[in-house]
């Protein structure tokens, strides 16, 4: 601080301890003074981060996110900060269903709020919980991360806990199995059989119906699954009443298929089943034995290893119908069965050097082969 003093016509410059510095021109009532303040002092504070944080997605569905979304992570600072790319691109590190992966710099710079990308990968890993951010994330990169005065930013934060707005799930469903809540047994006219669609996840049936074609001997028949609406799940079912002429030894599935050319099975992030194969089939975990023929009087003679025997198809104790003291499902009118030695007849199975095969027709009569 000091004085600069000339002549009083002319000028007069103080410029004191707290950095103002005047500048007068005459004296008295006739002086002009003009007044500059300077700064005590030049800024050297660094930036902070004040937040990080997942606020926003695009594409997100049910609060999920699916190939090809992206995800945006904000990071707020203490006061405005330049961004530049130069050397480097500043990203941060997420955690997306166990890994680790790079949010890149996208926007920002010039504000207290910077923005980082991140695109979901095809093969991504699915995280139920929700993207996580891991303390100390953000990498300058080789760029910097600087105020208007040029300090760098410290860039320490904590930790962004899961967050389940932004789950991610990447992973088409599928048919897992077909099954039913009906026993294993025999089946006639006017029975009806529980057929159960199992799928990976919980799917939502976009428009029209899903179709299940029932495999039966030598002929198909369509079920109908109609839409379920707006919910989600991950099994689905209807049930088929057994026609007149029906006739399966193992009823399967052949085909699932939907209604609508224009109808898509989606699970809550939005993929699509695409691939309509069926992992485990019905006949894998019930047995069902179907005859559409009222066969009730119809009469068997079978002889064989030097027996004669008689059977009447009669109604069972449990309302299915069979051959009296022949163990075995028959139908239509030519049906192989064998039979063993020193036992009843019976439909399938290995034959052994003891066996004699036969064929039920209808009317009585039976044929060796």
């Amino acid at each position: 601080p000091g004085t600069v003093s000339g002549n009083d016509s002319i000028i007069s410059l103080t410029h004191d301890s707290s950095g103002t510095i005047s500048i007068a021109k005459g004296s008295g009532s006739g002086m002009a003074r003009f007044t500059l303040t300077t700064p005590s002092s030049a800024d050297t504070t660094a930036p902070t981060v004040s937040s990080v944080a997942i606020t926003s997605a695009s594409g997100v569905s049910n609060n999920f996110l699916n190939a090809g979304d992206v995800v945006s992570v904000t990071a707020t600072f203490s006061e405005s900060v330049l961004v530049s790319t130069s050397g480097g691109t500043p990203f941060v590190t997420i955690n997306v269903g166990g890994n680790s992966k790079q949010a890149s710099y996208s926007s920002g710079s010039g504000s207290n709020a910077l923005v980082f990308s991140y695109t979901i990968a095809s093969n991504e890993s699915a995280d139920a919980d929700g993207i996580s951010i891991g303390n100390n994330a953000i990498n300058a990169n080789s760029g910097t991360i600087q105020d208007a005065a040029g300090n760098n930013a410290n860039l320490s934060h904590g930790a962004v806990a899961a967050n389940s707005s932004f789950k991610v799930d990447t992973i088409s469903p599928t048919i897992s199995s077909i099954t039913s809540s009906t026993a294993s047994g025999s089946y006639t006219t006017s029975d009806v059989i529980n057929i159960q669609v199992n799928f990976s996840e919980a799917v939502k049936l976009s428009t029209g119906n899903l179709i299940v074609t029932l495999q039966l001997n030598g002929a198909t028949k369509n079920l109908t699954i109609s839409n379920w609406g707006s919910s989600y799940l991950s099994t689905v079912s209807s049930n088929y009443t057994i026609q007149a002429g029906d006739y399966a030894d193992e009823l399967t599935v052949s085909n699932i298929s939907l209604s609508s050319g224009s109808a898509t099975l989606n699970d809550a992030a939005g993929n699509a089943l695409s691939d309509f194969s069926i992992g485990s089939n019905l006949d894998s975990s019930k047995t069902f034995f179907i005859c559409g023929r009222n066969m009730e009087g119809d009469s068997l003679q079978v002889t064989g290893d030097g027996v004669t025997s008689n059977y009447i198809f009669n109604s069972n104790a449990h309302g299915r119908y069979q051959w009296d003291n022949l163990r075995s499902n028959t139908c239509i009118d030519s049906v192989p069965f064998r039979v063993l030695s020193g036992g009843a007849p019976v439909l399938r199975g290995q034959k052994s050097e003891s066996d004699s095969f036969y064929t039920i027709r209808k009317g009585g009569d039976s044929q060796q082969r």
